[in-house]
């Protein structure tokens, strides 16, 4: 991107194309590749993680055991009972899904056995 010479006439770029046009066609190339980059991040995240709280972007609420709350208006303290809360009931339901998993093997064994 260098004047040239006395005559400061504008020296072409790379491919032969005013220095301008190399510039603003390099800013198009580099804002898409952070385009794609950003979408990938949003749907590879884009999902609810298994205990954590899902804040609406729209209108900065998030729903409790008592309701919609604003963002911002409840403790940390508070939103870590919460998270505890959850992750105690999600491993009493794991544990009733694998007890009941282990009646229906041990269901079928002995039904197993009968017929045999």
């Amino acid at each position: 991107m260098a004047l040239g010479g006395a005559s400061g006439e504008a020296h072409c770029g790379e491919q032969g194309r005013p220095p301008m046009e190399e510039l603003e066609e390099r800013l198009r190339l580099s804002n898409a590749r952070f385009a794609d980059s950003m979408q990938r991040i949003i749907e590879k995240y884009s999902y609810a993680f298994e205990d954590d709280l899902l804040v609406s972007m729209k209108s900065l609420t998030f729903d409790t055991p008592k309701g919609p709350r604003l963002w911002g208006e409840v403790s940390i303290k508070n939103i870590k009972k919460w998270k505890k809360n959850l992750h105690k009931r999600a491993t009493q339901c794991q544990k009733i899904t694998e007890t009941q998993k282990q009646w229906i093997s041990d269901f079928e064994d002995e039904d197993l056995k009968v017929h045999q």
